[in-house]
């Protein structure tokens, strides 16, 4: 019993550290300056996806990303500082709470 015990709280604690791994502070080594935030309007009710369009400044290059979704994030706005890491097409940033918006690149200006 004593045994079982042990491995499920090891289980645990791997999955834990699993699922931090993810939104890892320390991954985000980028800064994403927010130039502007644009939330489009969504067809057909209230609960219809909107995109929401964002341009962002990484040191020398502008990236224009967006996310479909029922709600823009009031943590991506005009002038804030967010960590960032790109993947692709995707850019990802940290918002202040740890929480991750992942976003499609759409668009790079230097």
């Amino acid at each position: 019993m004593v045994s079982r015990m042990k491995n499920l709280a090891t289980t645990l604690l791997l999955l834990t550290a699993l699922v931090n791994a993810k939104t890892n502070p320390a991954d985000f080594t980028l800064t994403a300056h927010v130039v502007s935030s644009i939330a489009g309007r969504g067809h057909g009710g209230s609960l219809t996806a909107r995109t929401c369009t964002y341009e962002l400044r990484i040191d020398q290059l502008t990236y224009i990303a967006q996310q479909r979704t029922l709600q823009c994030d009031a943590a991506v706005t005009p002038r804030a500082e967010l960590p960032a890491q790109i993947e692709k097409n995707k850019l990802k940033v940290m918002k202040s709470d740890g929480k991750v918006l992942n976003l499609e690149i759409i668009g790079r200006t230097e």
